[in-house]
């Protein structure tokens, strides 16, 4: 059962992948944009919520499809056109603090990156 959803997202204008940089005491690591699947929403609307939680309401996107699912969550395939956001939004804007940090990055590889989870790029995922 898919209980977490994760957005890959992608602008294709600038060939860059947007992720989110935590700092959370003293670890650097990225993550892609998502998180749990509430009370009677599909994986879609889910996907669709976090990504306007944490990147904003006017941040437009495109959910392309199911990329692959690892254990218990799913990993969506995003497009945008939208430029990436200077701070991050919702419930994340609130838990930060000097100890806990969410920053917008944009990268063009995701490889070569501390990027959590671990088993998306080592291929652990059915497709």
């Amino acid at each position: 059962m898919i209980k977490r959803v994760r957005a890959i997202i992608y602008n294709p204008e600038t060939k860059h992948y947007y992720l989110i940089k935590r700092i959370k005491d003293n670890l650097e690591y990225s993550v892609f944009v998502g998180g749990g699947i509430e009370n009677n929403e599909t994986e879609v609307e889910a996907i669709t919520r976090e990504i306007q939680e944490e990147f904003g309401p006017d941040f437009k996107f495109s959910i392309q499809g199911l990329n692959s699912v690892i254990q218990d969550e799913a990993f969506y395939d995003v497009i945008t056109t939208s430029a990436l956001p200077q701070t991050i939004f919702g419930i994340e804007k609130i838990r930060e603090n000097k100890h806990n940090q969410y920053l917008p990055i944009k990268v063009k590889e995701l490889f070569g990156h501390n990027i959590k989870p671990e088993s998306y790029l080592k291929g652990d995922f059915v497709k």
